[in-house]
């Protein structure tokens, strides 16, 4: 027998107990055989991706080892694009070499692609001495941005690629064909006069 509450005493009704929500279906998981499709398809455009990268670069090399037997400054003229592209990139006190030289760094980049005349020359149909003559300003208009923003700073690392990319302009131009030095030895002979 069960006691009657006091007098007062609020019985709540009994209520009952909540219901638990259905348990949800999981997804279907891959089976082996389609997990291991999936691997292959990225295996396979992983392997093409590397195979045309790589024929890129034996490309590349294959342009540099020719343009460099036919003319040997070509080593030089990339080298200086490749240690300007360095200079102006590098990291130095929370800053790169761009940040530094601000509208400056059109002028150097402009400088080390004139460098590239000589190698282009059919192409802009410039003469020999005409393309040299571009080459030569290029480097020095390296020179000149050597001076002007490197020197300063000489023992800082961005200083160190603007010098060996400078360097590389010169021996650069130095080594171009068309130089006036170029010309065959031998005596000038004066134009025929015209006979009256």
């Amino acid at each position: 027998m069960t006691a009657s509450p006091p007098p007062g005493y609020f019985i709540p009704p009994q209520q009952p107990p909540p219901q638990q929500p259905p348990p949800q279906q999981q997804p279907p998981q891959p089976g082996p055989t389609q997990q291991t499709a999936w691997q292959a398809a990225y295996a396979a455009q992983t392997t093409q991706a590397a195979q045309t990268t790589q024929a890129a670069f034996g490309e590349v090399r294959q342009a540099v080892k020719v343009a460099s037997k036919r003319e040997p400054y070509a080593l030089l003229a990339i080298s200086a694009l490749v240690g300007t592209c360095i200079w102006l990139i590098w990291p130095e006190n929370g800053d790169i070499g761009a940040q530094n030289l601000k509208l400056w760094t059109v002028f150097v980049l402009g400088s080390v692609t004139m460098l590239f005349a000589p190698m282009t020359r059919k192409v802009f149909r410039l003469a020999d001495e005409r393309a040299w003559q571009l080459c030569a300003g290029g480097a020095a208009g390296m020179g000149f941005a050597w001076i002007a923003f490197l020197l300063p700073s000489i023992n800082s690392n961005q200083a160190f690629f603007g010098t060996l990319s400078t360097a590389a302009a010169g021996l650069a131009a130095w080594t171009a064909p068309g130089r006036p030095t170029d010309t065959p030895a031998g005596p000038v002979v004066p134009p025929a006069e015209p006979h009256v």
